[in-house]
């Protein structure tokens, strides 16, 4: 006998109506009045390459009747930033699937109300846990069983299904012209010994999204971390993962409301909601969504290879919203046209994600400041600083911007982690414009095999001056050891043959031979680029003996 033969023979002796039996086999019986729901159904189990068992329902119900019985456990476009942060950080994780998508249950529904329509594909759904029990009709010889399903909405008066995937299909089908038309299903339901949690439900969720609808990245980044997925995943560990921790910090930068008189410039700011944009923490800066402000974190303290602090992500946290307050009661620059909290024309996002990577080094090198963090932006003369960068930067977009952001980053880490300002650095806005720019060369001798020696003569050469480099012979080779770290980007060329590149900064890092060129001295150009696109261009004359 086969599963469907069996079906209907089950349906006959238990007074099911023929009209109620669909084609695969399985019935429907279905009264809106009633609290319990009865049906067939088929189940077979699918293991994974350990063996573990995972039990898998199909079948066939009426549209409007799935209807009433499923929930989509999402979280809404209008939901707050610090609501959804809240909610991944929860156990179970409450709202993890996207927001019903504007017109796509009106465009089924019109669709599939039209003749010669159908709807063939499955809908996922999800048991919740004692929701739905079972009771075995037949079982054919490949395993597969004709079941008995009884679904019983849970106690607290949820709707006993999770919709997987296909939420639009199903109220979309609801909505139709054919609203009792059978629409296959797929249920996944713990039988016996539990093998389904929230976070099996969450990444089948993410797997079977597909590209048409995929998931909008933040939201994608957030569910995997409250399930611990790819970059979150903890691969065995007992500690939480710089990413986890990261996160961690970030969720509750977003979350944390402490009591009066404390402030969380970032409450509800950070985006975590798709739908929604970030928010400035403080006047028009530092607006940041989840993804990015994680990866700040994680490189700037839980990842730093040179951490001397052991902080957790609470106190990480508050440290960088007590740093933002201090910083707007330091700098006398007003607020409105500063790179930190100005204007749309003032903000500068480079230097807002460079400060941001300063107070990661601070803790990570000396941990929350004793003495809060004013003293801190004093001793680094944040208050006698010009914050106002409008007059003088030329550009802020494209390559141009990703290197200043970070040359910006990595000046506040080199600043901060000292504590105070280099030795011939006025202020760190000069410095970001060049003051004190410098070239570092060494010229060395070569040996047996062309090899260069160890250590050989150093040329240390401010930017802007000229520059002059002696030393030469046939015999050496100019290197490239360096700069100093305002510089975002050196080009050099030699100025009698501009379309070679045999003195290009590639070769001369490398270690360029230095053939005696005719009258014994040669002169090099070099274009150097600092924050917002300054450029200095100066020379540097090369003497042969």
């Amino acid at each position: 006998m086969s599963v469907v033969e069996a079906s209907s023979t089950y349906c006959s002796e238990s007074g099911l109506q023929s009209a109620e039996l669909v084609s695969s086999g399985r019935a429907l019986d279905y009264s809106r009045e009633r609290e319990v729901v009865d049906f067939l159904t088929q189940m077979q189990t699918v293991h994974d390459t350990t063996g573990a068992q995972f039990p898998v329902l199909v079948g066939l119900m009426a549209a409007n009747a799935l209807e009433p019985l499923c929930e989509v456990p999402a979280f809404q476009d209008s939901t707050d930033h610090s609501a959804i942060a809240s909610n991944i950080l929860s156990s179970p994780v409450k709202e993890w699937q996207r927001p019903k998508i504007a017109g796509k249950v009106d465009e089924i529904a019109e669709r599939y109300g039209q003749p010669g329509e159908l709807m063939p594909n499955p809908v996922l759904l999800a048991a919740k846990d004692g929701s739905l029990t079972t009771r075995v009709v037949y079982t054919h010889s490949d395993g597969t069983q004709v079941l008995e399903a009884s679904i019983t909405p849970p106690a607290d008066g949820s709707r006993p299904l999770l919709i997987l995937d296909g939420q639009h299909r199903v109220v979309g089908m609801s909505q139709s012209a054919v609203p009792n038309n059978p629409l296959p299903f797929v249920i996944l339901a713990n039988q016996g010994t539990p093998v389904y949690s929230e976070s099996t439900y969450a990444q089948i969720f993410a797997e079977v999204t597909t590209k048409s609808t995929q998931l909008e990245q933040l939201h994608d980044e957030w569910l995997k971390f409250a399930f611990r997925l790819d970059t979150y995943d903890m691969r065995g560990r007992t500690t939480d993962t710089p990413a986890v921790q990261a996160m961690k910090t970030v969720v509750h930068l977003c979350s944390w409301s402490p009591q009066v008189p404390k402030v969380n410039v970032f409450r509800n700011k950070i985006q975590f909601n798709p739908k929604k944009q970030a928010a400035a923490a403080i006047g028009g800066g530092f607006a940041f969504d989840a993804t990015n402000l994680r990866k700040i974190v994680e490189k700037g303290y839980f990842a730093n290879s040179t951490r001397a602090t052991n902080l957790v992500p609470t106190d990480v946290a508050e440290s960088l919203s007590e740093a933002l307050i201090a910083l707007s009661q330091v700098i006398t620059t007003p607020l409105s046209r500063s790179v930190f909290f100005g204007d749309p024309g003032y903000k500068q996002l480079p230097a807002q994600y460079g400060l941001m990577h300063g107070l990661l080094e601070y803790l990570a090198v000396h941990g929350v400041p004793s003495a809060g963090w004013q003293p801190v932006f004093r001793d680094l003369k944040f208050d006698t600083s010009n914050w106002d960068f409008k007059s003088w930067v030329n550009q802020l977009d494209g390559n141009v911007g990703n290197r200043s952001r970070d040359v910006a980053a990595l000046i506040f880490r080199e600043f901060f982690a000292a504590g105070s300002l280099p030795r011939g650095v006025r202020d760190i806005p000069s410095y970001l414009r060049g003051d004190d720019a410098r070239l570092l060369f060494e010229v060395r001798e070569v040996g047996p095999g062309g090899r260069m020696r160890r250590s050989g003569t150093p040329h240390e050469l401010v930017v802007g001056r000229l520059g002059y480099i002696a030393d030469l012979s046939d015999t050496t080779k100019l290197l490239y050891k360096g700069c100093t770290s305002s510089i975002a980007r050196v080009e050099l060329r030699d100025r009698s043959a501009p379309f070679s590149n045999h003195y290009s900064v590639a070769n001369v890092k490398r270690g360029a031979a230095t053939p005696r060129p005719q009258g014994d001295s040669a002169e090099l150009g070099a274009e150097v680029e600092f924050y917002g696109g300054v450029t200095q261009e100066f020379r540097i004359d090369l003497s042969w003996t």
